[in-house]
């Protein structure tokens, strides 16, 4: 399988946490920058087709729910979704290719869980490797 990258957003929790929220990830991650949009930020080659995880489950827990409901993942024109997202344990998980080098996508997970929704965006920027 590809590389895995885990996204997660900002808003999701403090800074310091930031890294904490990225799956099997060390504190010293290099998966990810949070530029100054405060959005963050991963590299991508455009031939590169890599699976994108989000971690719900800070979020799931601080609303008190234990499973999502649903997940949808979509993205700018340009990045192309592999099939469809699909949920383990409070993350989601979608497989990503495509992009154009030199420019940068969204990229945006939604969940339900109970009768809250919430979203997560991060920013793939198109770089040849």
């Amino acid at each position: 399988m590809a590389d895995l990258h885990d996204v997660a957003s900002a808003e999701s929790c403090v800074m310091e946490d930031f890294a904490d929220a990225l799956i099997g990830s060390p504190k010293a991650t290099s998966s990810f920058v949070v530029r100054s949009d405060k959005m963050p930020h991963i590299t991508k080659d455009p031939n590169a087709v890599l699976d994108y995880r989000w971690d719900w489950t800070r979020w799931m827990k601080d609303i008190g729910v234990v499973a999502l409901a649903s997940a949808q993942v979509t993205a700018d024109p340009g990045l192309t979704l592999v099939g469809s997202a699909r949920i383990a344990d409070g993350v989601v998980s979608q497989i990503i290719g495509g992009g154009v080098d030199g420019q940068s996508y969204a990229a945006m997970c939604r969940v339900v869980a109970a009768s809250f929704t919430d979203d997560r965006t991060v920013i793939i920027d198109i770089e040849n490797r």
